[in-house]
């Protein structure tokens, strides 16, 4: 399932967002399981919201085409916070997010 509710007002890229790890939600076909966290980049900056409720999730962001790497605690009490990955530059992108509960979601995105 990918983003949900992603704010970016079609400014952004929207990062599509999966659970994962051991916490994964088994799902048969016909249902839907609502991933609480939506991302988009824009201009530098990866911005991640939540439509569930979390004090804090740590994030990891990896340039894997250069190896680096982001690390932020993200304080989402006031549900979006971002990543400032300017100095990045291109190349392929994980982001992971885990919760203070121990779930996972993931996502990748491609900035050239």
């Amino acid at each position: 399932i990918g983003n949900v509710n992603a704010n970016n007002n079609g400014n952004g890229r929207d990062i599509p967002l999966d659970q994962n790890g051991e916490n994964k939600t088994n799902i048969n076909d016909k249902s839907l399981t609502l991933v609480p966290f939506y991302a988009y980049y824009q201009d530098g900056i990866v911005y991640i919201g939540t439509t569930g409720e979390f004090t804090a999730v740590d994030v990891t962001i990896e340039n894997t085409t250069t190896g680096t790497v982001y690390t932020e605690v993200l304080n989402m009490t006031d549900c979006t916070d971002s990543v400032d990955i300017s100095t990045g530059g291109a190349g392929s992108y994980t982001l992971e997010i885990e919760t203070e509960y121990g779930d996972e979601f993931v996502g990748s995105f491609t900035l050239y």
